[in-house]
């Protein structure tokens, strides 16, 4: 076993109940008798005794009064007492004797005797409420409910009948559970009908242990048999079940239930958890076959099918050699929180710990991880708060005197102190007496909403200054300079600095304080001495020192040659180009970065230098080269080609050649020196010129490899593939050709099928705009009178013109002529209407001599009208002078 098992296996469970014996009053009892049961109310506590006296106490075992201090109700055992709700009345049994009696009254006393032993009694919590029926249960071998019926007589209903003994009831609303030796039943009051039977898990008999059982809520139940521990439900089942099958309206549901050591001997609620009474058998050490119980009171969270153990607390109970089970009781008040342990020699009462005691109980066993969120958590504390919790953690931290321990103690100041200056004046003095200050400064406090004085942030200082430079340079930077006096510091550094000037720390440390004296300058030449580029160049462009970038700009672009760049660039206005260039010729490491950072912003204002850049990008980034060469137009075609061929760059001389127009060459390039079919593939493709292709298929005739990459690829770029299979010469072995043959022929029947789909939607488009232009053609133009004229904006007819002759039936058989012509002719709709009007006119003139004839009018494809004597000047062709140039006159007339 490994120390750290060791150390799980044997660490003490926190006890979360205080467990206390009760005495006073309890005590003169249990000198003269023994306690065979107890009830509890949240007023009192009812002791049954074996000599039959029943004694009234409160919860700290003191006589309520005198008169009830012993109540001598029966002659034998108290078997079982329950009280109800309100607390007024008291239902005990004994041997063969069963009495109701009242603490404050004797209206509803009674005694019911029976013929055989009663074990167990519940009382209804509702007793007294009026018209309730004043009902009780008892149980022997039956269950049996008395209720009070007229002339306050009682009446004795079976409930059920069964084998073995009945040990326990307990009554909760209108629900009852008892147990008897066969197992455990839920009758419901409302139907008078068992809704649920649990049969007992094997184990010990029901005589050595009876079930054990609790209400924790109106519906919800606890049972302990043996080691077994089941949670039930009781809900209301399916309607339609109940329709169906007759049942019960509820039902019983188990969805916790789990199995323990100890044997159970009592249990009740805690929360969201159970409280078990348990008993261990433990042998004897002088006689093994003897066995001793010892009772332990035990928490634990009840999970679907198992449990976790949350205390498990040994019970010192005035206990005897022959104690058995069934001495031992658990009763409770789950209101308040408070468990009473029975034994016939004893009573014990065990209340939840308080925060204060749990806190103190965890800080002895140095649980100070748990005490310090225990405090946290709770507001009820009184001799505990998270300094005092803290204060004792950081001190059993620092007794370690581990590296770890100290690293954790400063990590725990920031939550321990909080806002507490002498708390964390007291920490740091704490920490500088050790030696390990190191580990709490990262989490001193500078600022809102707590601030230490200068002199303890001065202090701190100075001791790392002579003890640890980095911490000193790290504290320089992050704290703000407000904290402590600059000049002051900077002296001491200065003072520092002369014995080691070599110390970049020390140098850094400098600068900044520098900066917090308004001396960037001074910052500059530190800086630039020891090459700490992030910050010079921020002082530079913060504070405007461009003279350092003219003085000292070789020694900025060696340091970081893009942010310099990036600089100049940014004072372009004051520092130009050329004058950069000029600088940095014979740098062409650093010229080059320069120069790519301008044309990435704008490549024209470098474009008389762009023949440099490419010898700068052939030499020190030639991955970048192409993308140049794409994109600009300022750079010699043909020098570019020579430094290219002097480095060897053969995608750039590709493209330069293809741009120079000699694509021929360019493609034998890509074969001859890159042997990269694919690549050539692709340049045959972007260029689309047949004699490229011609080319790369002779040169691929004597290559297999080349051969089968071309035919997977070139799909119908070729003009004619047919022929180029057909000079492949035979018994060439090309691995896939099968593949590529079928590929290209797919290629040619979905290119064929998309020529067809073209062709066809083209032919389908122009049908559509002819019948649109035939049909905008065949539209007529209304004229009436009060159509005007689009270019004089005057009536197209005076009033009258049209409505002021009549049409003699001659004119009536010209307009039926002249339908039956259009429709024979199938002339145009517009061109007819137009036809028929002028000869309407005409004829009405003719036969009507007596009006005015009509004037001449126009009207265009565009729908637009005008006088025709309005667009005098076009006889030779009549344009509309609305729309734009274009169409023609529809009609005139």
């Amino acid at each position: 076993m490994s120390e750290g098992e060791e150390k799980v296996d044997t660490a003490e469970s926190e006890p979360l109940l205080r467990i206390e014996r009760i005495g006073n009053h309890v005590t003169e009892i249990l000198k003269k008798d023994s306690i065979s049961c107890l009830a509890v109310h949240c007023k009192f506590l009812a002791i049954g005794t074996c000599s039959g006296k029943i004694h009234i106490v409160d919860h700290q075992g003191n006589c309520v009064q005198e008169r009830l201090s012993q109540v001598m109700l029966h002659s034998t055992n108290v078997n079982d007492m329950s009280i109800e709700s309100r607390g007024e009345y008291i239902a005990s049994c004994s041997s063969s004797k069963v009495i109701i009696f009242g603490l404050y009254s004797n209206d509803c006393n009674n005694v019911f005797d029976f013929d055989r032993s009663v074990h167990c009694v519940a009382i209804d919590p509702l007793f007294c409420k009026p018209g309730g029926g004043r009902r009780l249960v008892t149980g022997d071998e039956r269950v049996v409910l008395h209720e009070k019926t007229f002339l306050a007589r009682y009446k004795s209903t079976l409930l059920h009948e069964g084998y073995g003994q009945i040990r326990a009831i307990k009554w909760r609303g209108n629900l009852i559970a008892f147990s008897s030796d066969t197992g455990i039943r839920i009758f419901d009051m409302d139907e008078r009908n068992v809704i649920c039977f649990m049969a007992r898990d094997s184990g010990p008999s029901a005589d050595v242990y009876k079930s054990c059982l609790c209400w924790k809520s109106d519906t919800e139940f606890i049972i302990g048999c043996g080691r077994s521990i089941k949670i039930g439900q009781v809900t209301k089942r399916n309607l339609r079940a109940v329709d169906s099958d007759k049942l019960p309206s509820k039902q019983v549901i188990i969805p916790s239930m789990c199995t323990i050591d100890p044997l159970i001997c009592g249990v009740a609620p805690l929360e969201n958890n159970t409280v078990i009474l348990g008993l261990y058998e433990k042998q004897s050490d002088s006689n093994p076959s003897e066995k001793s119980l010892i009772p332990h009171m035990l928490i634990i969270e009840s999970m679907q099918e198992d449990f976790e153990e949350i205390s498990n607390d040994l019970l010192s109970l005035r206990t005897s050699k022959d104690q058995k089970n069934e001495n031992f009781t658990l009763e409770y008040l789950a209101s308040d929180g408070i468990y009473f342990i029975v034994c016939p020699k004893d009573l014990i009462m065990a209340t939840p710990k308080e925060d204060d005691e749990r806190i103190s109980w965890l800080i002895d066993r140095k649980y100070f991880d748990e005490a310090l969120d225990l405090v946290k958590r709770t507001r009820s504390c009184r001799n505990h708060t998270t300094l005092s919790v803290g204060k004792a953690f950081l001190n059993y931290l620092f007794e370690q005197n581990d590296i770890e321990c100290f690293e954790r103690a400063g990590k725990l100041c920031e939550t321990i102190l909080g806002n507490d200056k002498i708390a964390w004046k007291e920490q740091v003095k704490e920490f500088q007496m050790r030696g390990q200050l190191k580990y709490l400064a990262p989490f001193i406090p500078t600022g809102s909403p707590v601030s230490l004085d200068k002199e303890t942030y001065e202090s701190i200082l100075i001791h790392f200054l002579d003890t640890d430079v980095d911490v000193y340079l790290d504290l320089i930077k992050t704290w703000p300079s407000s904290l402590y006096n600059v000049p002051d510091m900077t002296n001491a550094l200065l003072q520092a600095y002369g014995k080691d000037p070599a110390n970049k720390k020390l140098s850094e440390a400098l600068a900044l304080l520098y900066i917090h004296e308004g001396e960037p300058e001074k910052a500059v030449v530190i800086l630039l001495d020891i090459r700490a580029g992030e910050k010079v160049f921020e002082l530079i462009r913060n504070c405007k020192l461009n003279r350092f970038l003219l003085e000292k700009l070789e020694t900025l672009m060696s340091i970081n040659p893009f942010e310099t760049s990036k600089l100049l660039l940014e004072q372009r206005d004051t520092i130009p180009i050329d004058f950069v260039v000029d600088k940095l010729r014979d740098r062409h490491d650093l010229l080059w970065a320069y120069l790519d950072k301008v044309v990435e912003q704008d490549g024209d204002r470098c474009a008389i230098h762009h023949d440099l850049l490419v010898s700068l990008y052939a030499q020190f980034t030639p991955e970048r080269l192409l993308k140049f060469l794409q994109t600009s137009n300022h750079y010699s075609l043909e020098k570019a080609l020579k430094i290219c061929e002097k480095f060897h760059l053969i995608p750039e001389t590709v493209y330069l050649l293809a741009r120079m127009g000699n694509s021929k060459e360019a493609l034998k390039c890509i074969i001859d020196r890159m042997s990269n079919i694919n690549y050539a593939i692709d340049f045959c493709k972007e260029h689309s010129d047949a004699e490229l292709w011609e080319d790369l298929i002779n040169y691929s005739l004597r290559k297999p490899q080349f051969i089968s990459a071309l035919l997977l690829n070139v799909g119908t770029n070729i003009p004619d593939p047919i022929s180029f299979v057909r000079r492949i010469p035979e018994g060439l072995e090309i691995d896939g050709l099968k593949g590529a043959l079928l590929k290209i022929l797919r290629d040619y029947r979905l290119m064929s099928s998309a020529k067809k789909e073209r062709r066809d939607a083209l032919v389908n488009n122009c049908f559509k705009l002819l019948e649109k232009l035939n049909k905008d053609q065949k539209r007529g133009a209304l004229i009436n009178e009060t159509t005007v004229c689009d270019e004089c904006s005057k009536r197209i007819f005076a009033r009258g013109k049209l409505s002021s002759h009549l049409i003699s039936p001659a004119d009536c058989q010209i307009r039926k002529t002249l339908k039956k012509l259009r429709n024979t002719l199938s002339l145009s709709l517009s061109l007819s209407l137009s036809l028929s009007l002028s000869l309407f006119h005409f004829l009405t003139f003719t036969i009507s001599p007596g009006l005015q004839q009509t004037p001449e009018i126009a009207i265009f494809n565009c729908k637009h009208i005008f006088h025709k004597e309005c667009l005098a000047g076009l006889e030779s062709e009549l344009c509309c002078s609305v729309c734009p140039p274009g169409p023609k006159i529809l009609n005139k007339s």
